[in-house]
């Protein structure tokens, strides 16, 4: 996590989502800031040249609002880079 300490939005861990305050909260939440955040998931890695990948993964923001697919990422400059969401599943 800490190569990700400098990346913004913040990324943190799954543990981060703070619990729901109120059974009817329907979106997860920083548990330190508070601030809505979005959970995203990574699965399978497939690549596809030396500096290219298909992720497979999602994002939850809560009940409702989630979805799941395949990430198209490259490396560029030596970052990782999300060219394209191909969105597959979503509620």
């Amino acid at each position: 996590m800490k190569r990700f300490s400098d990346v913004k939005p913040a990324v943190k861990k799954w543990s981060a989502i703070a619990p729901a305050k109120k059974p009817a909260q329907r979106w997860i939440n920083d548990r330190e800031t508070g601030k809505p955040g979005v959970a995203l998931s990574v699965g399978k890695i497939t690549w596809t040249s030396d500096h290219g990948v298909i992720v497979a993964g999602g994002y939850y923001c809560g009940v409702l609002f989630a979805g799941g697919g395949d990430f198209y990422v490259i490396q560029k400059d030596g970052r990782w880079i999300v060219e394209k969401f191909d969105l597959k599943v979503v509620s």
